[in-house]
């Protein structure tokens, strides 16, 4: 047991590196998406009532920020979790002395973390901010009191939605022994759950949620079986 914490704390500093460049990236796409949507609900004579709700647009935004930081996280943790398992760097990575699967669970977990807690970090500092651009802009049902755990729920969503296709994206890649595949996967899975998010996020935050953490859930049983696959690879 001491081993594998080792081993991973080991891998969780390897990948402090990404955690501010996923916090930023968070915190410009969101912000950026925000004051669009909150634009465009302003200033259109006959716009959308969907566009003057605040939990309206930052639910839109959140989707569309999600999107975004799926495909540059799938980029980033590429060659930290996916790369080291493809044909060119197998070799190497099979000749470290430790259990192939828990230096493969080490890795992705330690991504996982750090995506996790940046974008909960960039989405939650954006709220912030959000609040003070939606009373700027005069956007109506400001969340300012109980219904602020609303928006809390919507973020904790996002952020498992978000780590459940990268994590998935990197297995993909792994499996097909494609870099590219990596990004196709990432992609169709923002097509699906991008839908799941847009309606949900809006509609439904506790439903959205539960979903989300079912995803998650699913996305670890496909990560421990990876594992297990990882095992009983051959070098070709």
């Amino acid at each position: 047991m001491t081993d594998r914490k080792q081993l991973f704390n080991h891998e969780l500093n390897k990948t402090k590196k990404i955690f501010y460049t996923l916090v930023l990236s968070t915190i410009i796409l969101q912000l950026i998406c925000f004051a669009f949507f909150s634009v465009i609900g302003k200033f259109e004579a006959d716009g959308d009532e969907l566009l003057r709700n605040f939990q309206s647009i930052h639910s839109l935004s959140s989707t569309v920020a999600m999107s975004g930081i799926a495909i540059i996280a799938s980029i980033i943790i590429r060659p930290i979790v996916a790369k080291p398992y493809m044909k060119s760097s197998i070799t190497r990575t099979f000749l470290y002395p430790i259990k192939r699967s828990e230096l493969f669970l080490a890795k992705i977990c330690s991504c996982g973390l750090m995506l996790f807690f940046a974008s909960l970090f960039g989405f939650l500092f954006c709220l912030l901010c959000q609040l003070g651009i939606g009373m700027m802009m005069d956007v109506n049902s400001i969340p300012l009191n109980q219904e602020i755990i609303k928006s809390l729920i919507d973020i904790v969503s996002t952020c498992l939605l978000i780590l459940s296709i990268v994590g998935f994206s990197q297995l993909v890649g792994i499996k097909q022994q494609s870099e590219i595949a990596i990004i196709v996967t990432a992609t169709i899975g923002i097509i699906v759950l991008g839908n799941v998010s847009a309606i949900g996020l809006i509609n439904y935050s506790l439903i959205t949620g539960i979903i989300s953490i079912v995803i998650l859930g699913c996305t670890a049983l496909s990560v421990r079986l990876m594992g297990d696959r990882i095992d009983q690879m051959e070098l070709r």
